[in-house]
């Protein structure tokens, strides 16, 4: 399956005149983690749907400005 959607996302790519070599199934995990994350979704929930087996997932979560803003501007 995943074989499939791969070429039909570089096929799709190349289509629209982008360079398809740029993407790879693996495109996906970043941005779906953290389309995830800022859904609310629980870090446990996407550590099990992505099938990380360590905490190394947490890398690939890239929070909203506005989040990192309020962290940056909270008082001690």
């Amino acid at each position: 399956m995943l074989h499939y959607f791969t070429n039909t996302l570089k096929k799709s790519l190349q289509q629209c005149g982008v360079d398809s070599s740029m993407y790879s199934g693996h495109s996906f995990r970043r941005g779906g983690a953290t389309f995830a994350l800022n859904c609310g979704v629980p870090r446990h929930y996407i550590k099990l749907q992505g099938d990380w087996l360590s905490n190394a997932y947490e890398h690939h979560l890239d929070t909203l400005l506005q989040y990192k803003m309020i962290a940056i501007n909270k008082k001690s």
